[in-house]
Order: C-alpha cells, then structure tokens, then sequence
C-alpha cells in the first residue's frame, strides 16, 4: 500500500508540473498574439488616417484647380527656398481647414530632433528649416511644403512633369518622426497630387515611396 501511495503522490506532482508549463506556453502565446493585435490595430489606425491627410490633400488640390487654372498656371518658382515653398502654398492652404498657419518660422512647427529615414537613418530633409512653409491642419497634421518648379518641369518623387513637393506627418511632431511610419511624401505634377513612387519602402531603405505602397495595398506590412 505504501508504495502504491508513493507511485499517485508521484504521479501528481508529475501532472502539475506538466499544467505549470502548459499555463506558461499558454501565457507566452497569449502575449504575443495581444502584442500583434496592438500592432495591427496601430497600422491599421495609421493607413486611416494617411488616407484621410492624402484625401483632404486631393480635395484642395481640386478646389484650386477649379479656381486658379492648373499648377502649369501657377506660375511657380524655381528651387528650394521660402519664396518658392510659400508660393505653392497659397494654392492649396485657402481650401483646407488649418488651425495655424506657421509659415516659414523655424519655430512655430519644431521637430525635437532630425526626422529619419524607414531604415533609421537620418532623412535627408531639415523640416525644420525655414525654407519650407508649415501649417498645421485640424486634426493636427503636419503640411509641409517643399521645393517647386515652375512650369511643372521637374522630377520629383519619380515623376518628370513634377511642380513641387509636400510632406505630412500625421501626428505632428510625436514619434517617430519617420518617412514610412508617420511621415509621407506627396509629389505635386501637372496631372494632379501623386504619391511619390520611388521604389523605396522596405525596411532597409529611406521609406520616400511608402504612401504609394499603402495606397495600393491597404497596409504598412512593409515594416514586417
């Protein structure tokens, strides 16, 4: 008899060992299955509202259109600089709902620290010069506007008939401050808002391209 009770005793610490480390493997899978959720909730949150920015874009872009002629008409400067930047603004600004015009002020809009590129590295834009005009839109977005070309003549963003370049950060200037997570690149062509189409949005690379990427897919597996 007492051997007998020797063998349950046994088997019973064996059992509840066994339950322990079913309950650890269990909790471990349920961590992770939360943490992709969470992240998928994320991206999911992010493509919204990239969407929504580059929409709101689009629609003052038509606005203008309908009331200026089209950006070949513009009469656009040439170059990177603050007279070149506010020129391509007040064509689009007067059509979206902007609760502060910064202007070029360096200070008005600041980021902390360098914007980066998708891979980590540091983009290869000061947006916190002052030769980009900044507002910030309603639901506190970022529009930055960049380097113009009159006539439409430039390559910018993949396209040869470009008039000028803009970015937006779709959380101002929270992190990440990243092309690829929260910031974007729209190319303004003769033919309308484009998103820049470079072929560059992997995780190893600068991420210029990936509001095209989304735009196409519906999605940021590129992070992945």
């Amino acid at each position: 008899i007492f051997c007998m009770n020797q063998k349950i005793e046994r088997k019973s610490a064996f059992t509840l060992a066994e339950v322990t480390i079913v309950l650890m493997i269990l909790g471990i899978i349920a961590i992770i299955v939360i943490l992709s959720l969470i992240n998928n909730y994320r991206e999911h949150t992010t493509v919204s509202k990239v969407k929504k920015v580059y929409s709101q874009l689009n629609q003052a872009y038509l606005m203008s259109i309908a009331y200026n002629g089209p950006p070949s008409q513009w009469n656009l400067e040439n170059g990177t600089s603050a007279a070149a930047a506010r020129k391509i603004a007040q064509y689009i600004i007067p059509y979206m709902n902007i609760t502060k015009d910064c202007e070029t002020a360096s200070r008005c809009l600041k980021y902390p620290e360098d914007v980066k590129t998708l891979s980590g590295g540091t983009a290869p834009y000061n947006l916190n010069a002052g030769y980009y005009y900044k507002v910030i839109i309603i639901d506190n977005s970022y529009l930055i506007f960049a380097n113009t070309k009159n006539h439409c003549t430039g390559s910018i963003g993949g396209y040869t008939n470009s008039c000028a370049q803009i970015f937006f950060d779709i959380n101002g200037n929270n992190l990440p401050n990243a092309f690829g997570k929260d910031i974007f690149a729209v190319t303004l062509t003769s033919e309308g808002l484009k998103p820049n189409k470079s072929n560059d949005c992997t995780k190893f690379n600068p991420g210029n391209g990936c509001l095209n990427y989304i735009i196409k897919n519906n999605n940021m597996n590129y992070l992945h």
